[in-house]
């Protein structure tokens, strides 16, 4: 009967809402900011230029698939005899 007496006491102390504070809020997060390890300009223009060059190629990858499936199925129409 203790036991849960106590149990149900320390369950609405955790329950019970604290003020959030904005200082140390900001504070907190003004720490966070310290912890980041931000990529340098040269890092950051490598980068830049590694996803430029992907995208191109992965976009011409893209457009020679659709030139073949479209070669592909113009042949198959002009062989079963639909013409243009």
């Amino acid at each position: 009967m203790v036991m849960t007496v106590k149990k149900a006491r320390v369950t609405q102390e955790k329950n019970q809402a604290k003020v959030p504070n904005p200082f140390e809020f900001f504070g907190e997060v003004k720490g966070e900011f310290h912890k980041i390890t931000w990529t340098s300009q040269e890092e950051l223009k490598a980068y830049t230029k590694v996803v430029v060059v992907c995208t191109f190629l992965f976009g011409l990858g893209i457009y020679t698939a659709d030139l073949v499936i479209q070669s592909t199925l113009f042949a198959l129409n002009w062989l079963m005899g639909g013409g243009i």
